[in-house]
């Protein structure tokens, strides 16, 4: 297999390599059942434990058509009854998933396909894991018995830890195993994830003061790594940066990077199969708005399809393979329809008396519906976190899930899985998506208001590039963050200008000695 080395952002932790297996490690996922008639009295047990399956992995064809005929293809006598009606490209079989509600030939081809693909027996289903990170870091379990969900999770607890009763008087406790060890478990947190990092190649890093074009390659380092060398051997005014996967690049290190992109225009560049797999293009379109709502120019950019609308060369890596430009990637965009929107307002406005919505409900469903229709393109498919549809639309989570749920009752969209905001993991300290198979999945059923895709460019075309930005980038950074941020500042002309609050002044310079060399070596304090 291939070891890959990862090069930290300077100032930042040290990243731990990557392991790209030639034989990827298999993951079984658990057993589910999902048959097209009703199993009546039959009780669907996992085929290895004989243990019940639960209801929540025991689904009709129907409710798993989505798993059935998705994009990872774990049952591919599905493709091939799909094929056999005419369906025989991924685009085409998304076509029929999203538009067999409202479409009476397409229900009754999809449901064709579903009955002679019909399995009847619980299975398991297998995912590759292609890229493997090495080292994980753990930390001391610390928890509060508060934090348990269910009664009978805390009387197995107490039996475990605490002879069957509670001795801690509601205080936050670790435990320690039978050789006096602090028992540990995985630290899933954002700031510690060996995955969501910034891999900053020493060469690239070098070629970033000079650089017109930043690419963001959100599709793994061996792309990054042929992206750099083109930019190397053709001297292009241009650097590139990259994350492990689609949905890691909101790495922490991020904001603390913005600095050094002023005056630059961002490309994210994922696979050029974003088309087929809308998981992929939701992502590209989350990272685009997140820079754009930062003042920054950023566009998606992908290598370009085929004359037929078919996938020529997936990564980006193949397409410079076969003497592809950099700068000659297509520019991936989506723009809605203002004047069917705008209709749509009146229309939730007319609704808000039976439904129960005020003004703001109306305000908050239609900036929703905007949302979904610029993150899932042209098939109008949305697969994403409601935590990420709230920062790409600007409202909470809460005012997301409500609005899910209300433009569901209109039958403006038809959504697969929970909308709640989720639960709260006592080990991760975080709220959690309650999710089962895949991501909940939203399709927006009338097609007006679905995005259509603007007119191509390249990306030397793009005229972005030759309108000046804001000359200053205001950010609300933490004392941590100007800290990491000096070694930065140390390498490039960039000045700093500290706002402190007069009261925590003293505290803080007093505090942070590093704080303090930093605001006087490179920058100046109001």
């Amino acid at each position: 297999g291939l070891l890959m080395p990862k090069h930290a952002v300077p100032g930042e932790r040290p990243i731990p390599p990557q392991l790209r297996p030639d034989v990827p490690p298999v993951k079984r996922m658990p057993a589910h059942y999902h048959a097209w008639a009703h199993p009546g009295a039959y009780v669907p047990v996992d085929p290895t434990t004989g243990k019940p399956i639960p209801e929540k992995r025991c689904l009709s064809a129907w409710e798993a058509r989505w798993h059935i005929l998705g994009v990872r293809r774990h049952h591919p006598e599905a493709w091939e009854a799909a094929a056999r009606r005419g369906y025989d490209t991924p685009k085409k079989v998304l076509r029929l998933l999203a538009d067999a509600d409202d479409d009476k030939r397409l229900r009754a081809d999809l449901v064709a396909i579903l009955k002679e693909a019909d399995c009847s027996e619980p299975h398991y289903t297998f995912r590759e894991g292609k890229y493997q990170i090495t080292v994980r870091r753990r930390k001391e379990w610390v928890h509060d018995h508060a934090e348990y969900a269910t009664a009978r999770g805390l009387k197995l607890h107490l039996e475990r830890h605490h002879c069957g009763s509670d001795d801690t008087g509601g205080f936050e406790h670790g435990h320690v195993d039978k050789h006096g060890n602090p028992v540990t478990i995985w630290d899933d947190s954002d700031e510690f994830s060996p995955g969501r990092r910034i891999n900053f190649n020493p060469g690239a890093w070098e070629l970033l003061p000079a650089a017109n074009y930043v690419f963001f390659c959100i599709e793994g380092t061996i792309k990054s790594c042929a992206m750099l060398s083109q930019i190397i051997e053709r001297r292009l005014p241009a650097t590139v940066f990259d994350v492990p996967s689609v949905g890691q690049w909101e790495a922490a290190e991020l904001v603390r990077l913005l600095p050094l992109l002023r005056d630059k225009a961002i490309v994210v560049v994922p696979d050029a199969d974003g088309a087929e797999k809308w998981q992929v293009l939701n992502q590209a379109t989350l990272c685009a708005r997140w820079f754009r709502d930062r003042g920054f120019a950023a566009v998606i950019a992908a290598p370009p399809l085929a004359p037929d609308g078919t996938v020529s060369h997936k990564g980006v890596d193949d397409y410079i393979a076969n003497d592809g430009w950099l700068l000659d990637m297509e520019i991936v965009g989506f723009e809605i329809d203002y004047f069917a929107y705008s209709h749509l307002r009146e229309r939730l406005a007319k609704g808000r008396v039976h439904v129960g919505r005020w003004q703001d409900g109306v305000d908050s469903d239609w900036r929703v519906m905007e949302g979904l229709a610029l993150l899932g393109g042209e098939l109008g498919i949305v697969s994403c976190s409601t935590e990420k549809l709230a920062k790409f639309t600007g409202l909470s989570r809460h005012a997301v899930s409500a609005a899910l749920e209300r433009l569901n009752r209109l039958g403006l969209i038809s959504g697969e899985g929970s909308t709640r905001v989720g639960h709260w993991n006592r080990y991760t300290k975080k709220y959690e998506e309650d999710e089962w198979m895949e991501r909940p999945k939203f399709v927006i059923r009338e097609r007006d208001l679905r995005a259509v895709r603007s007119d191509l460019r390249r990306v030397r075309e793009w005229d972005e590039i030759k309108t000046p930005h804001r000359e200053n980038t205001t950010m609300q950074l933490q004392p941590q963050d100007v800290s990491a941020l000096a070694s930065l500042f140390a390498t490039h002309d960039v000045r700093l200008s500290i706002d402190i609050r007069p009261k925590d002044t003293e505290e803080a310079l007093n505090r942070d000695e590093e704080l303090a060399a930093a605001i006087d070596t490179w920058g100046e304090t109001k």
